[in-house]
């Protein structure tokens, strides 16, 4: 897969999840149904329509992150005019798949540790990473345990987490250490600590925690920052 078709299938996949129809993206985007339509053609102009400049532009139009068409995509897919013109390929960074160790001793909590879990990894573009703020060694991916986050995303989706944004913001989605397990929540803390669990699925009702019982048996572990699903890996 190059990259043209790489981003073609990043936006696919955006309209599908998030905008339901052409038509809704075009409106949202300022462009017209047919750019929409040229963009998504593995024809048009022998596939490479969905140039860089294209992508960078209707991430702005879009207010998505900078980079997000080219997300997870590994150095093969790199537009061929990077290569040619001279300039270094990105590096790929592999972002582990990981679990959470939870030690305690004498019922309290001491320590919550992020684990790879294995051999399972996907390829991250450096400069994305950067652009996001998130340090290579400190991204990690975590498998969804529950549909709690339905329609989003499901039990066995993976999602990226920066472990250096630990500092809760309200309506932000965290990983977290819940009693001994690993969720994914939106998360909101009031001024007296208090902290709200939200989910999306309406079978999860939101949890209300005092500051006391959040300190005992929750810790984030890292803000999500990218939503992939398994068979990414």
């Amino acid at each position: 897969m190059d990259i043209y078709e790489y981003r073609r299938k990043r936006l696919a996949a955006l309209i599908k999840d998030r905008y339901q129809f052409r038509k809704n993206i075009a409106d949202a985007s300022g462009w017209s149904e047919a750019r929409i339509s040229q963009v998504l053609s593995p024809t048009h102009r022998d596939g490479r329509a969905f140039s860089e400049k294209v992508a960078r532009k209707l991430e702005a139009d879009l207010g998505l992150e900078s980079m997000y068409f080219d997300q997870g995509a590994v150095p093969m897919t790199v537009d061929a005019s990077r290569t040619t013109s001279g300039t270094n390929i990105p590096q790929v960074i592999f972002v582990p798949l990981c679990e959470i160790s939870v030690r305690e001793e004498d019922g309290e909590t001491q320590a919550v540790e992020v684990v790879n879990s294995g051999n399972q990894f996907a390829p991250y573009i450096a400069p994305w990473l950067a652009a996001m703020g998130i340090p290579s060694d400190r991204a990690a991916l975590f498998m969804a345990s529950d549909d709690s986050m339905e329609p989003k995303f499901s039990a066995g989706d993976v999602v990226l987490a920066n472990c250096d944004e630990t500092d809760v913001e309200d309506g932000r989605m965290y990983v977290i250490r819940y009693g001994r397990a690993m969720r994914i929540r939106y998360l909101s803390r009031r001024l007296d600590g208090a902290l709200t669990l939200r989910s999306i699925n309406p079978r999860y009702p939101d949890e209300h925690l005092t500051a006391e019982l959040s300190e005992q048996h929750i810790s984030v572990v890292g803000r999500v920052r990218e939503i992939k699903v398994s068979s990414e890996l």
